[in-house]
């Protein structure tokens, strides 16, 4: 949603009108399964008779003093009047036969509202087709809809945007001036600021990535965050997420965005993990039944939301958002992800974006004009690898907690019938007895996803029907159930940085691992859910190898800073007759005490001493300190 104080229009899309509704009503975000196969699958579209770009669509809705202008998109409008047809392509997980009810409901919400756009007093006929990219089928649903009906549907999608609509003209009327306006907080810039500020604008400007290596002592978030906020004020992007690997450079963002926003420039969130901010540690919501906040209606996360918004603080951070969640009654998880869209600036961890099990799905199922400023970019390869390197063993399928079906229990035959199969294909893999060691694939076998997706519809039948299996299997068939779909969505971001190790367990079955060697693919599809992305470190070198690993092209930017210390302050002493070798360092330990002494005593100040391991950390300190028991240590 945005608004344009030019034509005094507020401007929304058909997608985030149906979030806006979903997140109004239910309590819950849009399904990321449910996405538009325009960019993804043309030979696809070709193949249904559908345009390549799909019908842009859009009406005008008054509103008060301002105008709501929906755009949608319809994949084919045929027809004329009573004979008009609108078509809707969607995807979804598992057989498009029986797809989930929330991706019909979604699919069919944004069906009306490309429907609502069409001129003419007479509906469209609708005609919704929903297809596995996993399973290769196609299903058509068909739907004729009344003006009535039509018209009922607008009032209600409607309701919770004329909310949020008062959000976002203070964004644009008062909170983007500021931001344009907006001072560097400090009286004078560090060496290297201003010449990573400003690449770090044009980057955002241009809607372009930018590779920084900045040595410590520069100050690099507040000189990504200040820049990113400006541009922000400028129009250059309507969010901004700083992504960090740990809750320490969070807190430190987070102070930064405070300062930024002290006169009311800016409105940010620090988000915390679901298991960090509820009360039921170690229990997720998805392994079991929903507690008594997630089950809580709207209109109370409305008014906890509003508590929040009227604090008017710059930075709201997991303190704030359990204390307002407590004292209404609903998961501060959700209060924090719905305070989030109205936020500026989202400081948050890495798998937030780049996760597909814990992705905020409610920004990036659809995109957006983000810039995603990435701290500490060296470590986002590992991270990488370690989330999409994953496990699939015919020893934990044959311990899937499926029961011999009963007469009619068809969902359970179906999930049994599945699982057999997939242990069948995965041992059809296995090594001959004579190899040593794994075999490695380069290409994943086709039958993979497909034979997953093909188990995952019917335990998915059996979650959604409480009735099919007794208490005591609900929550090992929901944990399998999230097992196989963590596995199934990780396959889907296969490409030729992975490969597949593929080893004859000591059980004499077979276990199937994934391995991302190359996290570059992964990286940079993460990152086109933005518009621009700026990843730095102070340890980002080589820099041209980390722009390839972190799915850099050759025409990015790179920017790399000279530490702002004075070279004379430095002083670099190298000792090569004490030996620390594990085998020498117990015969050693005095004569790097007394190593260690020398150079304190040579110059007062504050000193730190690294250590090889945590056990000769603990000598090396009882050696020091007996040899000078007056030393603060």
């Amino acid at each position: 949603m945005r608004y344009c104080q030019e034509s005094g229009e507020i401007h929304v899309t058909a997608e985030e009108a149906v979030a806006f509704s979903l997140l109004h009503y239910l309590g819950t975000s849009p399904t990321e399964d449910l996405l538009p196969l325009r960019r993804a699958d043309a030979a696809l579209r070709a193949r249904l008779g559908l345009s390549e770009a799909g019908v842009p669509l859009e009406c005008r809705l008054p509103s008060g003093d301002h105008t709501f202008r929906l755009t949608a998109t319809a994949d084919a409008v045929e027809g004329t009047g009573r004979e008009r047809t609108l078509t809707l392509l969607a995807v979804v997980e598992g057989a498009p036969e029986t797809p989930d009810p929330a991706a019909v409901r979604t699919a069919r919400a944004l069906a009306y509202l490309a429907a609502s756009c069409l001129e003419g007093r007479t509906p469209p006929r609708l005609l919704l087709l929903f297809h596995s990219p996993t399973l290769g089928r196609t299903a058509t649903v068909r739907e004729s809809v009344t003006p009535k009906k039509l018209s009922a549907f607008l009032e209600r999608v409607m309701a919770p945007l004329f909310l949020f609509a008062g959000h976002e003209l203070v964004r644009v009327r008062r909170r983007l001036p500021a931001m344009r306006r907006l001072r560097f907080p400090y009286p004078e810039t560090r060496l290297g600021q201003e010449e990573l500020m400003s690449a770090v604008f044009r980057a955002i400007s241009r809607g372009k990535r930018l590779f920084a290596s900045a040595p410590t002592g520069i100050g690099k978030t507040v000189s990504t965050l200040y820049p990113a906020v400006r541009a922000m004020g400028e129009g250059r992007c309507d969010k901004v997420f700083y992504l960090t690997a740990k809750a320490t450079a969070a807190r430190m963002a987070g102070e930064t965005a405070a300062l930024l926003g002290k006169d009311g420039a800016l409105r940010a969130v620090l988000l915390a993990s679901k298991e960090r901010l509820c009360a039921r540690r170690g229990v997720p919501c998805r392994e079991g039944t929903p507690c008594e906040k997630r089950r809580a209606g709207a209109a109370r996360e409305e008014q906890a939301l509003s508590e929040l918004l009227a604090l008017e603080r710059p930075l709201i951070g997991p303190e704030e958002i359990v204390a307002a969640a407590t004292r209404h009654g609903v998961c501060p998880h959700e209060l924090s992800l719905s305070y989030s869209s109205l936020s500026d600036v989202i400081i948050c961890d890495y798998n937030y974006l780049f996760d597909p099990a814990v992705r905020l799905g409610r920004f990036f199922s659809l995109g957006g004009r983000f810039a995603f400023l990435i701290d500490e970019a060296h470590n986002l390869g590992d991270r990488i690898r370690d989330t999409y390197t994953v496990t699939l063993t015919t020893e934990a399928l044959a311990a899937a907690p499926l029961p011999e079906p009963k007469e009619g229990e068809t969902a359970l035959a179906e999930a049994r019938a599945a699982r057999d199969e997939l242990c069948r294909l995965l041992l059809s893999l296995a090594p001959a007895p004579a190899e040593e060691g794994p075999t490695m694939l380069r290409t994943l076998p086709e039958w993979l996803p497909l034979t997953l997706g093909e188990l995952l519809t019917p335990l998915g039948t059996l979650m959604r029907d409480r009735r099919a299996l007794p208490e005591e299997l609900r929550k090992p068939v929901r944990s399998f159930y999230y097992e196989m779909k963590t596995i199934l969505d990780t396959l889907s971001a296969y490409d030729a940085g992975f490969r597949l190790e593929v080893t004859r367990t000591a059980a004499g079955g077979v276990s199937v691992r994934t391995l991302c060697l190359d996290p570059a693919g992964v990286v940079s599809r993460c990152l086109g859910d933005g518009k621009s992305a700026v990843l730095f470190s102070a340890t980002l070198s080589p820099i041209a190898y980390y722009r390839d690993t972190l799915g850099g092209e050759r025409e990015d930017e790179v920017l790399e800073l000279p530490s702002p210390f004075l070279r004379d302050n430095l002083a670099v002493a190298v000792m090569d007759k004490i030996s620390t070798r594990y085998a020498d360092r117990e015969q050693t330990l005095s004569e790097v005490a007394e190593a260690v002494l020398a150079t304190v005593r040579a110059r007062r100040g504050n000193y730190m001493v690294f250590c090889p391991s945590f056990l000769y950390g603990e000598a090396l300190h009882r050696a020091v300190t007996a040899r000078a028991p007056g030393l603060r240590t």
